[in-house]
């Protein structure tokens, strides 16, 4: 079961950060999963990516969304945010059979990747079935040694 107030989820992603983005040391991509507009952008991937930042030099931020529009405003507030990250704006539909097919062949397969997904309501909004294909599109893009995390 989900954190009941996303507020304190927030500050909890906060104050653990820099413990938890410890272990991504060589993470070249780092794609995010439905993030959403300016004030969650702000209150959680803005301070998750600072603290990734003190471990890894440089990395590519991807948003991905169902809508164009979002990845793109993702990617325009990470910009005003940070010098040095190069971002790209992705739209997919998560739940299409290999909806990760066109990002692979955009990110060399030695490349660690981390996807992030910060209380999205990806899961929330959908039935079993369709968060069972979700994992199963994120299972196959995923390499041994890339990292999946997810908070709520």
């Amino acid at each position: 079961m989900g954190c009941p107030n996303p507020t304190i989820s927030f500050l909890l992603l906060i104050q653990v950060s820099e413990e938890i983005c410890t272990n991504f040391k060589n993470v070249r991509y780092v794609l995010e999963l439905g993030p959403g507009s300016h004030t969650p952008i702000i209150s959680k991937t803005v301070p998750f990516l600072r603290a990734l930042k003190k471990q890894v030099d440089l990395f590519t931020y991807m948003a991905i969304d169902s809508t164009l529009e979002y990845a793109e405003d993702a990617c325009r507030i990470i910009e005003k945010h940070f010098t040095g990250i190069k971002t790209q704006p992705l739209e997919i539909d998560f739940l299409s059979q290999k909806a990760f097919e066109k990002i692979e062949k955009d990110i060399h397969l030695n490349n660690k990747k981390l996807i992030v997904g910060f209380g999205q309501p990806i899961f929330a909004n959908n039935n079993d079935s369709d968060i069972e294909m979700l994992i199963k599109n994120i299972g196959s893009f995923l390499n041994k040694k890339d990292f999946f995390l997810y908070l709520e």
